[in-house]
């Protein structure tokens, strides 16, 4: 096939994407890439490199793959040589993909003469020494949007035999150092187009080990399809139900470290906007972090902005949110509260601490500058456990807001509730 013919069935396809790609805000973003790029063809016929582009883009999304393939003839689709479509098909189909997350830890290692073996659930003996690197988590061809795995009977259950789909942490390779790891990220960002320097940086909660961090960071950017680059930040949780008390301890102990990792993210990765998800006890990190970069810039001038800050069932006491909200609102674009009345462990935390927790309500807590959304029939400690249309409808209001930057009146999901104070909140029910 030349390239007349692919800029002619990308002409045909772009009016009718939004019934091939879901959702709606997705195929919206879609349409305006490849758009641009069918005028980039135009303008320069012969450059394989475009038309390249723009099968990458539309092979992207199962549904539109197969239309692609569909209204190929049987000579264009069985040729060699020029077909490009064919090639690219020939080397990914049935194949898993290796996402690369990039992380800054301060656990202690597995092997300390072979970190690439992993980290433990203890803190490094220096409270200052943080490992950098980047992990490649293997995304199985039956990957389900919003998980990271099925168990067997789950799948049986389902009556769906496709395999495991399972994401599996690949391979992990460990940085020289702070400055090779922040040189090495920034090439890679200078590499991509100026319209894929995002980064997301995910923050995980309290009974989270390492290699779980890693997947699910894979898994959340994987899904939100990040214009850029993932990353995360692994404190030394134990991964252990019982061991609450501790992580509460590790993640105060873990701020000086947090600290450093987001505002270098910011200042050497190269990025030109860094988003932020915090999960459950991972937002006392945050929150203790955003404190002290924030103080950093009113007393030194240095220029420190993230882009949206995602706060995902916080387990964080509400009156201490309160005080330190001025350091959400100075330092993000925009700052959202997921919250949930069904999560089992903040929950609890609430019955430990015997004082309310903004990751649950009632009460329902609102704040001026700071958007709050209650999901209902979700448990926000298990982000992308649920069932497919619970994960969809939390997850696509995140990619809306992260690639689009809209406020909840402007995107699909969020419907408008008012307190009986008259105070304003949104809901996203599931169901």
């Amino acid at each position: 096939m030349n390239n007349q013919e692919i800029i002619k069935l990308a002409k045909k396809i772009l009016p009718i994407l939004s019934s091939h790609i879901s959702p709606e805000s997705e195929a919206m973003l879609v349409k305006k890439k490849l758009k641009k790029l069918i005028q980039q063809a135009k303008d320069k016929p012969e450059d394989k490199q475009i038309i390249q582009q723009i099968i990458d883009l539309l092979y992207q999304y199962p549904q539109s793959k197969q239309w692609i393939k569909n209204h190929l003839s049987p000579a264009q689709d069985n040729s060699r040589g020029d077909d490009i479509i064919t090639e690219r098909g020939d080397k990914t189909e049935d194949k898993s993909h290796l996402y690369p997350v990039w992380f800054g830890t301060n656990r202690k290692p597995l092997d300390s003469n072979d970190l690439s073996k992993g980290f433990t659930g203890q803190q490094a003996e220096d409270a200052t020494t943080v490992y950098y690197g980047r992990c490649d988590v293997e995304v199985p061809k039956t990957h389900r949007f919003g998980e990271t795995g099925r168990s067997w009977w789950k799948r049986w259950a389902s009556l769906d035999f496709k395999g495991d789909d399972h994401l599996r942490l690949n391979k992990i390779h460990i940085a020289k150092n702070a400055d090779n790891f922040w040189q090495v990220l920034n090439n890679q960002f200078l590499k991509n187009d100026i319209d894929q320097k995002d980064a997301l940086i995910f923050l995980h909660g309290f009974n989270s080990s390492f290699k779980d961090a890693a997947i699910r960071a894979a898994q959340i950017g994987f899904d939100l399809k990040v214009a850029g680059h993932t990353a995360f930040f692994s404190w030394p949780s134990k991964a252990k139900t019982l061991k609450y008390a501790v992580d509460e301890r590790t993640i105060q102990a873990s701020t000086e470290a947090i600290t450093h990792f987001l505002t270098d993210f910011v200042q050497k990765s190269g990025a030109k906007k860094v988003h932020l998800i915090a999960h459950s006890m991972g937002n006392r990190g945050l929150l203790a972090a955003l404190e002290k970069i924030a103080q950093n810039v009113t007393t030194s001038g240095a220029k420190i902005q993230f882009g949206q800050i995602i706060l995902a069932a916080p387990d964080l006491d509400v009156s201490v949110f309160k005080q330190a909200k001025e350091a959400y609102t100075q330092l993000s674009q925009t700052t959202t509260v997921y919250t949930s009345s069904t999560d089992i462990p903040v929950s609890l935390s609430r019955r430990l601490h015997e004082y309310p927790r903004l990751g649950l309500v009632p009460p329902i807590t609102i704040e001026k500058g700071i958007d709050t959304i209650k999901v209902n029939n979700f448990n926000l400690f298990n982000l992308g456990h649920g069932y497919y249309a619970e994960a969809e409808a939390l997850l696509s209001d995140i990619y809306d807001l992260i690639h689009n930057g809209k406020s909840p009146d402007k995107r699909q999901r969020p419907q408008k509730q008012k307190t009986e104070t008259g105070k304003f909140y949104w809901l996203i029910d599931t169901r």
